[in-house]
């Protein structure tokens, strides 16, 4: 077994201590509760009707929210359902998800994340009717994300998409374990000086 010594073992220990602030980091919702409880949530939709009849479905909260996909049809405009939220601290937002299209191809209706305004679609368009999935981003103070369903004609069969097991934990800034880390090295220096 190798021996750490002088600032090699007072870095190891450092490390050692900022490890389980990431791997027991608190979550800080489980669920579609408290700050991300559905009615926190801002809902837009496009096109005409708006987003061709969809809607959430809150029912199942703070278990799973459900988007309902639309299907009388749309124009005038993209037609989409986002379900979006501002991120009060900096996180790990996780979920799974379960999609379902009646639709002739899960490429008329396409279902993803939403961060800052920029869509990760999730479903595969040349996959199954059924598709599912597990994800995981992360999110600073202030980033807005979401989810969308993105019904492109919402004719023809509609799409739904469950999310479900959200969370977001809390994930400590780098700045603060490197702060720990400084201040661990330097006191230990302090102590050694002294000796």
């Amino acid at each position: 077994m190798m021996k750490l010594s002088g600032p090699l073992r007072i870095l190891a220990i450092a490390s050692l201590l900022a490890m389980p602030a990431l791997a027991n980091a608190n979550p800080i919702s489980l669920g579609f509760e408290g700050d991300y409880a559905p009615l926190n949530w801002s809902l837009s939709r496009g096109g005409i009707p708006a987003a061709g009849g969809g809607y959430p479905d809150i029912i199942d909260a703070p278990d799973s929210i459900t988007l309902v996909g639309g299907d009388e049809g749309c124009g005038f405009g993209p037609c989409f359902m986002d379900l979006t939220i501002a991120s009060p601290v900096i996180g790990l937002v996780e979920f799974a998800w379960d999609y379902l299209t009646f639709d002739d191809s899960p490429e008329f209706d396409t279902f993803g994340f939403l961060l800052n305004g920029a869509y990760t679609q999730l479903t595969d368009d040349l996959g199954d009717f059924n598709q599912f999935g597990v994800e995981s981003f992360l999110v600073g103070i202030g980033d807005v994300f979401g989810f969308r369903l993105d019904c492109q004609d919402c004719q023809f069969g509609s799409a739904d998409a469950i999310i479900y097991d959200f969370s977001v934990t809390d994930v400590p800034e780098p700045g603060a374990l490197a702060l720990l880390a400084a201040g661990l090295l330097g006191g230990a220096f302090v102590r050694r000086r002294r000796r």
